[in-house]
């Protein structure tokens, strides 16, 4: 099957493409209106968190780990209606059963589940119920935002709704009460703020309400300066220019950045299977691979832990935070590996693998392409069209790094001693230093074992991603990027 054009991103992001979605929702906070009531709940009550994107395979690692704790005692979990006719709970159950999750967590007293659109406005309520929503809206501490559309083949323009609900959500958090008295009150100790606000229109004390935010590392995706990119949000989005996923996130990383709310964005990787059972969503597994790879289950417990640090109620987040494996494994490593672990699970032969043999990226790119055609001549329309998208993805993605770094190449990017630290786009490296403060022990992650991929290899088997693969059926093609 051949690459379908019309997938590809056909309009390139501009500077002021950017700059005109961050004025179009920038927030003001008082021109917001006041909540229906000013009752504000007490501080020492514990936190109550209202968490998206739960049914997704981050949100269930991270709405279990915080059931797990014991300062927090609601926890509002926030997805939109189902595609198919499920219940919010039965798509609970599937996920924590994916991720290898307790289903006994989903019977917490201290768990509501809550259907919405996050793109509706705040009088609509999000389309929730009316009881439902000023609870929430009374109570709510902490909002950790994940939902987001995982694709990279997308337009800036096309995350738009994506950027919408995010903002909504920050106005749902800046009107809270406790929020609105926060705002009402003088002399408070602003001054946390002075470095960490871009064209604010104002100075405004810092709301009560944490916002976590996971972002990417693509919102960097242009950064190919001779020094680390820094823990902060850059005033120029020309950093960012590269992918309408990483356009997006920066987006809403400005615009959060800009509230009184105490925020930060999360900078996150390639999130690789858990070291739970292994679980990695196949079509999630984009050849933009980086150094870096952050098993899933680890990421969402250092998210759940810098979210609920004690000095969060009293310290302000960074900008940003970068959550990348403190341990790099190169590319190549990661090659061999994932051969060693094949081997082991009698998926492909040492005798049909030229360990040592690598194709340049272009030629790589073709084979793999010819290879999806010869693979998948046999299959019905039926099965391709469930393939199909996995294959455009993985095309799409690869080819668009792949020749953004040939084009910085040729241009004459220049060569320093941290293009080895560089991800495979040829952007970064990052500065990582706040998640240390906040989530201590991220020091003591290890680096991708061989027993790592090997529980990702069972756990693609147990999902019949192997069906039919035979250990002497054909080479291993490999690109050094």
């Amino acid at each position: 099957m051949p690459h379908d054009d019309r997938s590809s991103r056909t309009h390139p992001t501009s500077v002021q493409d950017i700059e005109d979605l961050i004025g179009k929702y920038r927030i003001d906070p008082e021109g917001l209106k006041p909540p229906l009531t000013s009752k504000v709940r007490g501080s020492s009550d514990g936190e109550v968190v209202l968490v998206t994107g739960t049914t997704g395979s981050l949100g269930a690692y991270v709405l279990a780990y915080l059931l797990d704790n014991p300062q927090v005692i609601r926890v509002y979990a926030f997805n939109r209606p189902g595609i198919k006719a499920k219940s919010h709970l039965e798509r609970h159950i599937q996920s924590f059963s994916d991720a290898g999750l307790n289903l006994e967590t989903l019977n917490d007293s201290r768990l509501t589940f809550v259907e919405g659109n996050l793109e509706t406005e705040l009088d609509d309520r999000f389309g929730i119920d009316q009881s439902v929503y000023d609870e929430m809206h009374q109570t709510v501490t902490t909002i950790i935002h994940l939902a987001w559309p995982v694709t990279m083949k997308w337009e800036l323009s096309k995350f738009e709704p994506s950027i919408k609900a995010a903002c909504n959500l920050m106005k749902f958090g800046l009107t809270t009460p406790s929020s609105y008295a926060n705002r009402q009150e003088t002399g408070l100790n602003v001054d946390q703020r002075d470095a960490e606000i871009l064209m604010a229109p104002k100075r405004l004390p810092l709301s009560p309400v944490k916002f976590i935010f996971s972002s990417s590392i693509l919102t960097a995706m242009s950064w190919t300066k001779t020094t680390t990119f820094p823990e902060e949000v850059q005033a120029n989005p020309v950093y960012a220019l590269g992918l309408g996923y990483g356009e997006a996130k920066y987006v809403v990383q400005r615009i959060l950045q800009e509230t009184p709310l105490n925020s930060t964005s999360l900078l996150m990787g390639q999130l690789c299977g858990s070291r739970v059972n292994g679980s990695w969503v196949a079509d999630h597994w984009f050849p933009r691979l980086v150094t870096r790879w952050l098993p899933i289950d680890i990421a969402a417990w250092h998210l759940t832990e810098l979210a609920m640090c004690p000095k969060s109620r009293k310290e302000r987040y960074p900008q940003s935070i970068t959550m990348l494996n403190p341990r790099p494994t190169p590319l190549e490593g990661h090659v061999r590996l994932t051969i060693e672990a094949l081997h082991k699970q009698k998926l492909v032969s040492y005798a049909t693998i030229d360990a040592d043999a690598m194709v340049p990226p272009s030629v790589w790119l073709e084979r793999f392409s010819e290879g999806f055609r010869k693979i998948n001549s046999g299959r019905n329309a039926k099965e391709l069209k469930l393939i199909a998208p996995v294959y455009e993805e993985l095309y799409s993605t690869a080819s668009t790094l792949i020749i953004r770094r040939a084009r910085l190449r040729v241009g004459g990017a220049q060569t320093t001693s941290l293009d080895s630290q560089r991800e495979v786009g040829f952007f970064g490296p990052f500065e990582m230093e706040n998640i240390y403060q906040w989530s201590p022990t991220f020091r003591e992650i290890q680096a991708i074992s061989v027993e790592d991929i090997e529980g990702w290899i069972l756990y693609w088997k147990k999902k019949g991603l192997f069906v039919g693969v035979s250990k002497d059926g054909g080479q291993m093609i490999r690109s050094k990027l």
